[in-house]
């Protein structure tokens, strides 16, 4: 069974996310602190807003109480990727925090909805943030000339043998 999917994405421009880090430090006598990794995989934490109408706060606030229970199931939502928000938007695994739901502001038919997720991405079956992360190391930032790069090394060049140098 899937979890269920809040289809209105958050405003892109009051996106925040601490990323996760799993890692704990440790202050030791007369020296450095010393660091050392806690959680694979932890989850980041996003500070989200929505500015809608009356229907969509209905919705969001019926799929929060409803579907996840208040924030004990976890849902899909779809953010803005990045620290900062800066990229298209990605689907997340999320929990609500609990407590953390609140309607902002109204004015008129307009409410600001905010909430604390604690999202974490789905596994990247496709190789896509890894083929950005090298398009970024490699200094072309475009990441689909990377993985199209990669497409032929393994799918062309592998795959036939003779293709390959003599070692």
């Amino acid at each position: 069974m899937s979890a269920p999917y809040l289809y209105i994405p958050p405003d892109q421009a009051s996106f925040q996310v601490s990323l996760a880090n799993g890692t704990i430090s440790t202050d030791t006598a007369g020296g450095a602190p010393r660091f050392r990794r806690d959680f694979i995989g932890s989850d980041s934490i996003a500070r989200v807003a929505w500015t809608v109408g009356p229907i969509e706060r209905d919705v969001i606030v019926g799929f929060l109480e409803d579907a996840v229970e208040d924030g004990s199931r976890p849902f899909e939502i779809d953010l803005y990727a990045g620290a900062n928000g800066g990229q298209p938007l990605e689907r997340y695994v999320a929990h609500l925090i609990p407590g953390s739901f609140r309607q902002t502001r109204t004015t008129g038919n307009t409410h600001v909805l905010g909430a604390d997720l604690s999202v974490r991405r789905p596994p990247d079956a496709n190789g896509f943030r890894a083929a950005q992360a090298l398009a970024a190391s490699v200094g072309t930032g475009d990441s689909r000339s990377v993985l199209n790069f990669m497409n032929e090394i393994v799918n062309t060049n592998l795959a036939d043998q003779s293709a390959l140098p003599p070692l």
